[in-house]
């Protein structure tokens, strides 16, 4: 039987495939960088700490830049995104009552409102947390930080306030990074044809809270790239404010920078388009204004206008609103925070101790500590901390409530007592209080900030005494500080430490 050749293209084809598997199994796989053992012990740790304290250290980490290898990134954010589930808080959220002429709110003094208000300073919420994951996404994938940007789409779940709530919504930061991503990621020809336009408006259509008015208007000031997003955009906004929002707490504390907001927008050479939003404006205020108002936010007939009221007028020198135009009979109550120091004599009678003990002195206007070595004052003092940590209060108080107490007490006292072994002892004793404290559970961040203002006073008895604790929250924050480090915040609020120093003040009116 003849032999049967083979062709000569098979050939080749074989010993071309041959060649190929020789070279892939020469080629050296490329190795997976090392992942430095400290940041992956400081992830393992977190995932046993609070959601809020674990979502905050990943997103350090990858802030951080110490993770260069970007798999290992990816999967920090990813599951940084995932675990913002299960955080407690929506957004930020500030005082929307009680607030002095000077913008102090030194009528909330000892309330658990002051706590709550520090607390949310650290943004440690889900927007919050979701702006941090968008501005880390825009950096290494743009497409994917879009998305994030659409799917919000600017509905944020905002609920109207009532009359009795203190505080009012936050949401402010995230639309500085709406901005970011829109700027970043529409060509020329994009924004001409209006693209980012129909990105960027339901950020100011979904408006839900006079709170959100301001961020969205200064969203479409930075965006007028092309007269389409001009257009768009303003009219998206006449559309969107011109309403009763049935939230006067919200309203009464938005308007003024509102009105700052509008008149820049309007400002300059006359066009329908400005025309309208002012339109728009007026619309709102004489809505809202006629409607059901805040007993604390009545304008009275024997008095001015209330300046924000004045502010507004400048926007309408041809037609101004008179008290007529902003009256109303409707009233649904007002806010009453509770003052700690007015319903418990036995935390009163604590306040005033910790004045006494404490005697500070002032030479030549500034504060003279004591002698530490004073054993008979160190021993009044050890006295008074014992009292004031195991003090129980009545069953009214609520947890934040005593620890915002004692947190005072302990911080009044520190601030007058030297770096010494007498510091540490009133340290040891307040960390000792707070790791077992069921705050850092039924709401994280307030714990968290009576942490934050002991870390501030004495950092360093803070870092020595703190390890001593089995805590997984502690053990997180001292390992994230080795770690990462962690940049100071801007201009913190000052600790509402002072509050018991003083008697409480009333409620001034509006």
């Amino acid at each position: 039987m003849p032999t049967r050749r083979c062709p000569l293209r098979i050939v080749f084809s074989l010993v071309a495939g041959l060649l190929a598997l020789s070279a892939a199994y020469a080629q050296k796989p490329t190795p997976t960088p090392e992942r430095p053992r400290q940041i992956v012990a400081l992830l393992n740790d977190a995932r046993l700490a609070a959601p809020e304290l674990a979502v905050d250290t990943f997103l350090k980490v990858a802030e951080s830049k110490k993770v260069t290898d970007p798999i290992w990134r990816k999967e920090i954010i990813d599951e940084a995104l995932r675990m913002i589930d299960d955080v407690q808080y929506p957004m930020p959220m500030h005082a929307a009552f009680g607030g002095d002429r000077d913008g102090t709110i030194r009528s909330l003094n000892d309330t658990e409102a002051i706590s709550l208000i520090g607390a949310y300073s650290a943004k440690l919420d889900k927007l919050s947390f979701k702006g941090r994951v968008i501005t880390l996404l825009l950096e290494t994938d743009r497409d994917r930080a879009k998305q994030m940007v659409f799917q919000m789409g600017g509905q944020l779940g905002l609920k109207a306030r009532t009359c009795e709530d203190v505080l009012a919504y936050v949401p402010n930061d995230i639309y500085p990074v709406v901005a970011n991503v829109a700027t970043a990621v529409f060509s020329e020809p994009q924004i001409a044809e209006g693209q980012r336009a129909m990105f960027v408006a339901p950020w100011i259509e979904n408006i839900e809270s006079p709170r959100q008015i301001y961020p969205a208007l200064s969203l479409l000031q930075q965006m007028q790239g092309s007269a389409a997003e001009r257009q768009i955009l303003f009219n998206a906004a006449s559309r969107a404010i011109d309403r009763n929002f049935k939230d006067d707490r919200s309203f009464t504390q938005a308007w003024e920078a509102i009105s700052a907001r509008v008149g820049k927008l309007v400002g300059g050479e006359p066009d329908p388009l400005k025309s309208d939003l002012k339109n728009a404006f007026r619309g709102m205020l004489l809505k809202n204004l006629r409607g059901t108002r805040c007993s604390d936010n009545e304008i009275k007939k024997d008095e001015p206008l209330p300046d924000y009221v004045e502010a507004a007028n400048k926007l309408f020198p041809e037609k101004p609103l008179t008290f007529e135009d902003v009256s109303t009979s409707e009233f649904a109550g007002t806010a009453k925070p509770t003052h700690i120091l007015k319903k418990s004599s036995g935390a009163q009678k604590l306040r005033d101790e910790l004045l006494t003990v404490r005697d500070m002195q002032i030479v030549d206007n500034k504060v003279v500590n004591h002698d530490v070595t004073d054993l008979a004052w160190a021993s009044r003092v050890n006295e008074f901390i014992d009292r004031a940590l195991s003090f129980e209060g009545s069953d009214t108080e609520t947890e934040g409530e005593m620890l915002l107490l004692k947190a005072a007490f302990v911080s009044g006292m520190i601030h007058g007592i030297s770096p010494s072994e007498l510091r540490k002892s009133i340290v040891r004793k307040y960390l000792r209080l707070v790791a077992g404290s069921r705050l850092q559970k039924t709401s994280f961040i307030e714990w968290r900030h009576w942490i934050a203002g002991v870390e501030r006073t004495d950092p360093e008895s803070f870092a020595e005494i703190a390890p001593e604790f089995p805590n997984p929250n502690f053990r997180v924050i001292l390992a994230a500080k080795k770690v990462i480090g962690e940049p100071e915040k801007e201009k913190p609020p000052p600790p509402p430490a002072k509050a018991p120093e003083e008697a409480p003040k009333p409620t001034p009116k509006p």
